[in-house]
Formats: structure tokens, sequence, C-alpha cells
């Protein structure tokens, strides 16, 4: 019995032993540094991008753009149409700052028929994890022909990325805040509710299309909202895609004008620079 037991030790041993000398005797070595890389849970679900190459310069954290456009007819009817526009942005990857300006100016037969301005100006952070995130916007709007000569408003509230990739970026967002109609005898601050988006998709390298919404419904008076929208194309018309032909529509819809349409559309060619 006893001479059973050692000879069953000897054979379960003996690899063992066997395999131990020649872990001993190997040399082991990770490719590309000469010791194992120290573990961190860090990068398990959200790997560490790869640093930049070397030389290869960082992407710019502002960018932005201006665009012009013009129309008009002389003889028998005179009429002259500018549109004015100007754009800022700041993106990284958990923060994105925007603020844009656009101004139209039309005469016709020398009296002025169109003289309006709306600017846009948002901050938004994302959550490191996940796509939630919250955002603080302001909005100032003139119109020469509109019962008010200003008003401004400011929302805050929560944002949601649908989606990112290297072609189309989408986002969504609800909040609520107030606005305040300057110049009216009546002028109150507004309690409104928000709901938009912005969507902006690169058809090819000198292509893509953008959209940006926004509803103010009133929370004080249900029935009563307002509507902020523009949507456009884009067409690069050099290599360095800094020279832009830009067509798009933009409308302002109010359900409570006053004396003015409850609609404004605009349509409009523009060319923009980019920088």
């Amino acid at each position: 019995m006893r001479g059973m037991l050692a000879v069953f030790l000897v054979g379960v041993l003996a690899p063992f032993s066997l395999a131990q000398n020649m872990f001993r005797d190997a040399d082991f070595k990770v490719a590309g540094d000469d010791k194992p890389a120290a573990f961190t849970d860090k990068g398990l679900f959200n790997p560490i991008p790869a640093p930049p190459a070397a030389g290869a310069k960082p992407p710019p954290l502002w960018s932005g753009g201006i665009e012009f456009g013009l129309n008009g007819t002389e003889g028998n009817t005179q009429v002259l149409k500018t549109r004015l526009g100007a754009n800022l942005l700041r993106r990284t990857e958990g923060n994105i700052f925007s603020a844009d300006l656009v101004y139209g100016m039309a005469r016709q037969m020398g009296v002025t028929a169109e003289n309006k301005a709306l600017f846009n100006m948002r901050d938004e952070v994302f959550f490191r994890e996940g796509p939630w995130g919250c955002f603080a916007a302001g909005q100032v709007e003139y119109d020469e022909f509109r019962d008010f000569d200003f008003r401004v408003a400011g929302h805050t509230g929560l944002a949601y990325q649908f989606l990112k990739s290297d072609n189309t970026f989408f986002r969504g967002r609800i909040g609520a805040g107030a606005s305040k109609e300057l110049g009216r005898e009546d002028a109150r601050w507004i309690p409104e509710g928000l709901f938009g988006f912005d969507l902006d998709h690169r058809i090819n390298k000198r292509q893509r299309i953008i959209a940006t919404a926004d509803i103010y419904p009133d929370l004080g008076q249900l029935g009563r909202y307002r509507v902020r929208a523009r949507a456009a194309w884009e067409c690069s018309l050099d290599d360095n895609n800094c020279l832009l032909l830009r067509i798009g529509i933009q409308d302002r819809y109010d359900s409570n004008p006053g004396l003015a349409l409850r609609n404004d559309l605009d349509y409009f060619t523009t060319l923009l620079y980019k920088f």
C-alpha cells in the first residue's frame, strides 16, 4: 500500500517540479517594455485615449464664422435685403459653449420693411459617465415691427446626447425659464418651458446639414407658445473648408404676436467664412 502511494505522489509531483524549473529559467518580457504595466481600473470601461502623434497639433478649442448675404433689385421696383450673421463655438470632451447672432434688414422703395436681430447663447456641460448633461441658455431678440423693443429670455435644464459619431451629432434638451418683452407698458416676466434639439450631420468631406429648434410654451397660459427654428445646407467652396455656401431657412413663430403676423419665415443664401 505504501509503495503504491509513493508511486502516486511521484507521478503527480514530478510534472509540477519540472514546470517550476522551466518557469524559473524562462525570461518573460512585455512587448515594448522591460516590465509589466501596473494594473488600473480607470480605463476598464472608458479606455484612456492614445496621446497625440509627435508633432501633431491639438484641435482648436475655439472656432467660429461670419456670414453675409445680399440681394436686391433696381428699376421700377427697388428692393435691398441684407443678412449678417456670426457664430462662436467652444467644444471640449464634456462641454459645449455656443453663441450666434443673426441680423436682417430689408428696404423696399426706400422704406424699411424689415429690421430684426436674434442673439442666442448656450453653455452645456455633459456628465462624464452617460449621455446626460445640464445647460444654461440666454436669448435677446429685436424686431422693429413687433409690439416690443427687445425680448430677453433665460432658461436652464437637462440635455441628452442621443447620438455622437464621426459624421452625426444629435442632442436634445428640456428645461424651464422666463422671458420678458421690454418696451411694453405691461412688460412682465413670463414663465416658459423649453423643448429643443440640435442636429449636425456631415454628408461628405464638403457638405453637411445643420438644424436647431426650440419650443417655448407659456407655463402661465396654456395654448400660448413661441418657436425658434433654423436649418441649413452647407457646402465648402475651398479645400481648407474656410469658405462655405449656406442655403437655409429660419422660422420665428409666436402664437400671440399682437398686431404682427404669427409666423416669420426667412429663406436665405449666404457666404460663410469660418475661422
